[in-house]
């Protein structure tokens, strides 16, 4: 098993978790996009919450198929940022802030456009599954979604006032306290075989 990220930090904690195991696996620093692998390497292939930072997902899953064995499965699994959806009073406000969160993301869209994109790589055996991601505590929405970050970057680019901004972020710290927060994104997951 190899696992590929472009992050230096992200490899070097996997291989520390991985210490002491003694299973085969392999962690490198690459890029989904351009695989350092040769043609038909492995026997399946596997990405999970990557494609969505990514500029051009059709060519990763290109390089998954390229270096897939005939046969193998490849699997997909990531958000559609389109989806989020964050329990507010304003809804006029949480619609400015979450599309503009879902528009700033490299490919917020590519949880809805990967059965497209298995189709377009002549993929067979095509599966669709969605899983919702429930979020009942602010933390981890804002941990997840990038909620004050989203505030900040949206009241600089002028889509919503500092008021709306802090009266938004207020509310849900509010419905937090209250034990009332949610939050929610949707996942979805794409296989298919490799002919």
């Amino acid at each position: 098993v190899v696992g590929v990220d472009s992050s230096e930090t992200m490899i070097r904690e996997a291989r520390r978790l991985a210490e002491g195991s003694h299973l085969p696996v392999e962690y490198r620093i690459g890029d989904a996009q351009c695989l350092d692998f040769p043609d038909h390497s492995f026997d399946g292939c596997r990405a999970e919450r990557i494609f969505v930072h990514l500029d051009n997902p059709q060519q990763a899953l290109a390089e998954m198929v390229r270096v897939a064995r005939s046969g193998a499965r490849i699997v997909v699994l990531d958000g559609d940022w389109e989806t989020l959806v964050v329990d507010a009073e304003d809804r006029a406000v949480t619609r400015k802030l979450l599309n503009f969160f879902c528009d700033s993301v490299r490919s917020g869209w590519v949880g809805r456009q990967l059965p497209a994109l298995f189709h377009e790589a002549r993929l067979t055996d095509i599966a669709v599954f969605a899983d919702t991601f429930l979020m009942t505590e602010i933390a981890l929405a804002d941990q997840t979604a990038e909620l004050r970050g989203t505030v900040e970057r949206a009241q600089a680019a002028g889509v919503v006032s500092a008021a709306e901004g802090a009266a938004w972020l207020g509310q849900l710290e509010k419905a937090s306290q209250a034990g009332r927060f949610f939050s929610a994104v949707t996942l979805f997951g794409v296989s298919g075989r490799r002919p």
